[in-house]
């Protein structure tokens, strides 16, 4: 680690210059800016936005729920099947189904497996969000108390958002009911957000008190194997007695095995933290076990909350319990000094810790670097990344776009041509040359942009697909036609293959 030295006063002596005057713009070479000058308005240029649409491809389903493979057997050809308004005047109820599905296939549908009482995959079904009068109902049949809620929800065959779920809790904290009854809720729930739900479904017990059904209910949980996440524990936050209610939330955590159990008690080191409540964070750890990632997430939260001072002593209280703190949690710490502008600190703690023999990783350059090109200091900027490639680590395409980025919001273009003409070293050297073209159109300067995608053709790199995309239509929503014609026929020498390299 002893290479590392020459970056001890380097470093601080070089973040601490001023920043220095903008520069006049520089001209392009020849090749870029041949064929139309142009002037940058940032406030003015527009921001790129992908339109999603709905595809054309969508499958129809017939009014019994089958797909269209299974009404292949009809005489209407496929494209002409749908539109079959009336027959005797009557409508098609057939049509109606298949436009409500492609209205949810536009807007959201979930696709969820049902199972039955033994957890045994069943038949796949297509279930559709439940709509506001639905969640009503399911709410009336919580306040009502209704026996077999789990079958009515079955026959109702919906799905549930996060949102929804979250409406529906609200309701049950509110009327001191708990949610034993509506357990079975998370089968019907969206997949994307069913270990929120059932952390709710914790949430709800603990404000209740009702630690025996949590434990079982948390047994349950790990034996399908879930995770526990932080709002799980919403409710020590409105304990009047935080202690007692940690100590008797790490006991029923204890008894659950897998990562329900685990899950449960980062999470709840989490929810500590995030409070402000850093001791109770610590007796979780007494009344458990010490992790190093526990101290990491507490780290992290006092930077958040600017207890730098805090962060650091935490990372000596590490050591004494036997943790080396890893490049990780050092880049907490590092980010957060960076963000407020305290680069004597970062710098201090960057020599503590490589005499720690402890590596930083490409995120810590990566932190570096962009404070760097944060304040104008790019002589550092490139000596650290003279250093990564000494070391052999791969910068990511964040430190390189951070670079260019910078030198580009300076007027420097010429710079940050040359830099990223430089990047040819690197594997994600054509995403660093389609950064710099998204740049220039963005600037209104798309006829720069064409010629910088043009080159890298020439090259034998392929354009990231989004730029090209964005290139082409500005070339088009400005008169330029031909110009897209032409980057689109030299585009297609690499056909349908996503080569992202050299050719």
């Amino acid at each position: 680690m002893n290479r590392f030295r020459y970056s001890s006063h380097n470093l601080y002596s070089l973040l601490s210059q001023p920043k220095p005057p903008v520069h006049a713009p520089t001209l392009l070479p020849q090749t870029l800016v041949s064929l139309e000058p142009s002037s940058i308005d940032f406030l003015n240029s527009n921001q790129f936005h992908s339109n999603s649409a709905c595809s054309s491809g969508i499958p129809l389903v017939s009014s019994t729920g089958s797909s269209s493979d299974s009404a292949s057997a009809s005489p209407f050809p496929l494209k002409f099947r749908s539109l079959r308004l009336y027959r005797g005047g009557y409508i098609d109820k057939g049509l109606l189904v298949n436009l409500y599905l492609l209205k949810h296939q536009c807007y959201g549908t979930s696709s969820s497996v049902k199972h039955d009482r033994t957890d045994n995959v069943g038949v796949k079904e297509v279930r559709y969000f439940a709509s506001p009068r639905q969640v009503h109902d399911i709410i009336g049949m919580i306040r009502r108390k209704d026996n077999d809620v789990e079958s009515k929800l079955s026959s109702m065959n919906v799905s549930l958002t996060l949102k929804m779920c979250t409406r529906i809790f609200k309701e049950l904290n509110h009327l001191k009911t708990d949610a034993l009854g509506v357990c079975d809720l998370t089968r019907f729930s969206h997949p994307s957000c069913r270990n929120d739900v059932r952390s709710m479904i914790i949430d709800n017990l603990g404000r209740l008190g009702n630690y025996d059904a949590m434990s079982r209910v948390l047994r349950e949980f790990g034996e399908r194997k879930c995770f526990v996440l932080p709002w799980a524990f919403e409710f020590v936050s409105l304990s009047p007695s935080k202690e007692a209610t940690v100590r008797k939330v790490v006991e029923v955590l204890k008894a659950v095995e897998g990562p329900t159990g685990a899950s449960g008690l980062c999470s709840l080191i989490k929810k500590c933290s995030a409070m402000g409540s850093f001791e109770m964070a610590e007796l979780v750890m007494q009344l458990s076990e010490r992790k190093a990632s526990y101290y990491s997430i507490m780290i992290k939260e006092k930077c958040g909350n600017g207890d730098f001072d805090g962060a650091v002593k935490l990372l000596e209280v590490m050591r004494e319990h036997g943790f080396d703190p890893g490049a990780k949690t050092y880049n907490y710490v590092f980010s957060s000094l960076c963000k407020n502008d305290k680069s004597a600190e970062a710098t201090a703690l960057f020599e503590e810790m490589l005499e720690r023999k402890c590596a930083p990783d490409p995120i810590t350059y990566e932190i570096f670097v962009c404070y760097s090109c944060k304040v104008g200091n790019f002589d550092l900027a490139r000596k650290l990344l003279d250093r990564m490639n000494v070391l052999g680590i791969e910068p990511r395409v964040s430190m390189h776009a951070a670079i260019v980025k910078a030198y580009f919001n300076l007027n420097r273009f010429e710079e940050a041509y040359q830099y990223v003409i430089a990047t040819d070293r690197y594997n994600c050297f054509p995403a660093v040359y389609s950064i710099l073209a998204r740049l220039y159109v963005k600037a209104d300067m798309v006829i720069v942009a064409y010629s910088l995608l043009t080159e890298m053709i020439s090259k034998g790199l392929r354009p990231d697909q989004s730029v090209y995309s964005y290139v082409s239509r500005r070339l088009i929503n400005t008169g330029r036609s031909v110009l897209a014609e032409d980057l689109k026929s030299r585009l297609s020498r690499f056909g349908s293959k996503s080569t992202m390299g050299a050719g």
